[in-house]
């Protein structure tokens, strides 16, 4: 096999996520070793279960230069933690997804990102600056991270496509799989002006445990993430966790204190994000000027 593949193999390895391959690769040094090794090395190692030695097994019964080349019928990309093209913004996460899979291109290391993040059930109010948002920062060349779902992330992708920008969804299972099954023209047009990303095989369902790993891509992707309506204990204020673990810059925009949807965010400003009243906040706080 080539070097590529056989990271393809390692990344591919059922229930082997980042911590496990960052482990093995510490002890083994390269996909190349660690798939040279019998099951009798592994019993020692802490953190590898029987199952896992179960898995790594069976895992080499399949042959994976031939799978590898699926990849490029599906126009899909794979980019190890080893090569040039890896974000450089990922490479000091301790946690960092060692394989991606990429529908489009990946971000531009030396362009401003900001995410746009928020509640899925939201308001029209919440959906329509969403959209203002990421279609004013897209149209000063800011690039839009999000997570393509339902609601605020959506909102203000869809708005960074009319501001004619560059926008990257990060999936939590397969590039191949539109999730959710709704946002197939955002999930098409995505691929176009910006592409797809993802940490999970091609084929994977998204799984609830995906969300949040999927999240501290989002995250680390990102300059700035900028919260639109989330609930006091809103799946969104996990990335903003992820974020300021990562050292990354958090700004909200405020709403009524009568509203569910703003308790999040106004307990963010509370304890210090930035407040982002309209987009000239975000462009300002990156040195742009609109």
């Amino acid at each position: 096999m080539t070097t590529k593949e056989y990271w393809y193999w390692l990344c591919n390895i059922p229930n082997f996520g980042s911590k496990k391959i960052g482990k093995l690769l510490g002890l083994f040094h390269s996909p190349e070793k660690v798939y040279s090794l019998k099951s009798e090395n592994l019993k020692n190692i802490k953190g590898i279960n029987p199952k896992d030695i179960e898995a790594f097994i069976e895992s080499k019964k399949i042959d994976w230069g031939k799978e590898y080349n699926k990849l490029k019928q599906k126009n899909i990309e794979f980019i190890t933690a080893i090569d040039m093209a890896y974000p450089k913004r990922l490479e000091s996460l301790p946690d960092k997804p060692y394989g991606l899979y990429v529908k489009g291109k990946l971000p531009d290391n030396e362009t401003p990102t900001v995410a746009i993040i928020g509640a899925r059930n939201c308001s029209n109010y919440g959906l329509g600056i969403a959209k203002e948002f990421g279609r004013e920062l897209a149209n000063n060349g800011i690039q839009i991270i999000s997570g393509l779902a339902r609601g605020i992330d959506g909102s203000g992708q869809r708005g960074a496509i009319l501001g004619g920008g560059k926008t990257f969804g990060i999936l939590a299972g397969g590039v191949d799989i539109c999730y959710p099954r709704e946002n197939i023209d955002l999930y098409m047009k995505v691929q176009e002006s910006g592409g797809l990303i993802g940490e999970n095989p091609v084929g994977s369902a998204p799984l609830a445990w995906q969300f949040p790993m999927r999240n501290r891509i989002i995250s680390g992707l990102s300059d700035i993430v900028l919260i639109i309506e989330a609930k006091e204990k809103s799946g969104s204020l996990i990335t903003v966790d992820l974020a300021l673990e990562q050292g990354k810059d958090v700004f909200a925009v405020p709403g009524r204190v009568t509203d569910e949807l703003s308790r999040g965010c106004n307990e963010l400003i509370k304890y210090g994000a930035g407040i982002a009243r309209k987009p000239e906040d975000i462009l300002e706080e990156l040195g742009i000027k609109g």
